[in-house]
C-alpha cells in the first residue's frame, strides 16, 4: 500500500532498525494467545501498488500458523506528517487479527494520546472488511469546512466509521489491514497447507467452524490436496444440523473419495433424509462412481418420484451399480416415453447392463 499517503510521504517503509520493542498497545484478541515467530519463517507478498511487502510467519502452541507485517508509516496531523510504529496481525484465513503499537501510544490530531475507548473502536473499526472507509481517497477525508483555519472536519458520513480525531490513523491502518492482504495471505496460507499435513490436522482438530468453513471452500476450490482428513471433515459436515456447514460438505463431496465404502454407507443414510436439492448435490457427486448394495438401496426408491431431470441423474448413478436392474430398466423405459424431447435423448444414450442370470 506505498501509494496511500501521497499527500505526505510517497512510501511506507520498513525500517526495523530503528523501531523500538516497547510495546504501548496490544488488542484484546492478541492477548488471548501466544504467539512465537517461526524460524526462517519470512516471506514476501505484491500489496496493491506492486510493492514488495515482508511477512512473518507466527504460531500459537497448537501449531496454527498467524501473519504478521511490522512497519513504520506515515499518518498526517495537522498539516505534518508522523511516523507510528505498528504491528499487525491476521490469522491464517486472512482476516484481522489483532494490533500491537510500539514506541509510544497513537496520537490524535489535537496530539492527545489514544485511551481505551480509542484503541477499542479502531480494533471494531479493522476488524470490518466492508467499511465504507474503502470507498474513499487519502484526500477524501475531510469537508472542506475549516476548524480552527487549520484542516476540516471529519466528513459527516464517515463519523461513525473512524476514531474522533484521528481519521488519518483510522484510514491509514485500515487500508493496510485490508486492501489486497486478504488474498496474498490465504495463498501464503495454502502453500503452507499443502506441504504440512501437521496444520492441516491443527486447524481440523481445532472444531472452529470457521476453520473447518475456510478448509471446506478451499477445496470446493480445488486449492488443497485431498486427504483422509478432510474427508472426516465433509463426512461431519453432511451430517451436521448446521444449515451452512451441512451445505459446504455437501458442495465439497465431489472433491471426496465416494468409491470408498465407509462414506457410502454415511451417504445411504444422508441420502434419504436429505432434501430434493441435497440429493441432486449427492447424484451429482456420484457421477461415475459405482454405489455399494448399501448406498444404492437407498437411491433405488427414488425411482417413482415425478421430477424427471432429478430421474436422470438417478439413472445415471444407479446403472454403475450391481443390483436391482429390473427396476433400473424399467426407470429407462419410462423415461424414454417422456414428453421432453432431452429426456427421452439423454435416457436413451444411458446403457444398463442386464442381469446377470443364476
Amino acid at each position: 500500500m506505498t501509494a496511500l499517503l501521497n499527500n505526505c510521504i510517497p512510501f511506507v517503509f520498513l525500517a526495523f532498525f530503528f523501531q523500538s520493542s516497547e510495546v504501548f498497545y496490544t488488542s484484546s484478541k492478541l492477548k488471548s494467545v501466544e504467539l512465537i515467530s517461526v524460524e526462517d519463517a519470512a516471506y514476501s507478498i505484491i500489496d496493491d501498488d506492486d510493492a514488495v511487502v515482508s511477512i512473518e510467519e507466527k504460531q500459537d502452541q497448537n501449531g496454527i500458523i498467524y501473519w504478521y507485517r511490522r512497519l513504520e508509516t506515515p499518518v498526517c496531523l495537522t498539516g505534518t506528517c508522523k511516523l507510528i510504529d505498528v504491528g499487525i496481525f491476521w490469522d491464517f484465513k486472512g482476516d484481522f487479527f489483532g494490533l500491537e503499537v510500539y514506541g509510544e501510544d497513537l496520537t490524535k490530531t489535537d496530539h492527545s494520546v489514544f485511551k481505551e475507548e480509542d484503541y477499542n473502536k479502531l480494533i471494531s473499526i479493522l476488524n470490518d472488511d466492508w467499511s465504507m472507509l474503502r470507498e474513499y481517497e487519502f484526500s477524501d477525508l475531510l469537508s472542506e469546512e475549516e476548524v480552527d483555519g487549520v484542516s476540516g472536519a471529519t466528513r459527516e458520513e464517515l463519523a461513525s466509521e473512524v476514531v474522533d480525531d484521528a481519521v488519518y490513523t483510522t484510514y491509514t491502518l485500515w487500508h493496510l489491514v485490508h486492501l489486497g492482504e486478504k488474498e496474498k495471505l490465504i495463498d501464503l496460507t495454502l502453500s503452507q497447507l499443502n506441504k504440512n499435513d501437521e496444520l492441516l490436522h491443527a486447524i481440523i482438530g481445532a472444531q472452529e467452524e470457521s476453520y473447518d468453513y475456510f478448509i471446506l471452500d478451499q477445496m470446493i476450490e480445488q486449492k488443497i490436496a485431498f486427504s483422509d482428513k478432510i474427508q472426516l471433515l465433509v463426512v461431519s459436515g453432511i451430517t451436521s444440523d448446521k444449515r451452512v456447514f451441512r451445505k459446504k460438505a455437501m458442495d465439497a463431496l465431489k472433491q471426496c473419495n465416494l468409491g470408498d465404502h465407509s462414506i457410502q454407507r454415511t451417504l445411504s443414510g444422508v441420502y434419504e433424509e436429505s432434501t430434493i436439492q441435497e440429493k441432486l448435490k449427492i447424484l451429482d457427486a456420484l457421477t461415475g462412481v459405482a454405489p455399494g448394495d448399501e448406498l444404492t438401496d437407498s437411491l433405488i426408491k427414488d425411482c417413482e418420484l415425478y421430477n424427471e431431470w432429478f430421474l436422470i441423474q438417478l439413472l445415471e448413478v444407479l446403472t454403475n451399480g450391481s443390483g436391482y436392474k429390473e427396476q433400473i430398466k424399467a426407470l429407462q423405459d419410462r423415461l424414454v416415453k417422456s414428453e421432453i424431447s432431452e429426456i427421452r435423448e439423454l435416457a436413451l444414450k444411458i446403457q444398463i447392463e442386464p442381469a446377470i442370470k443364476p
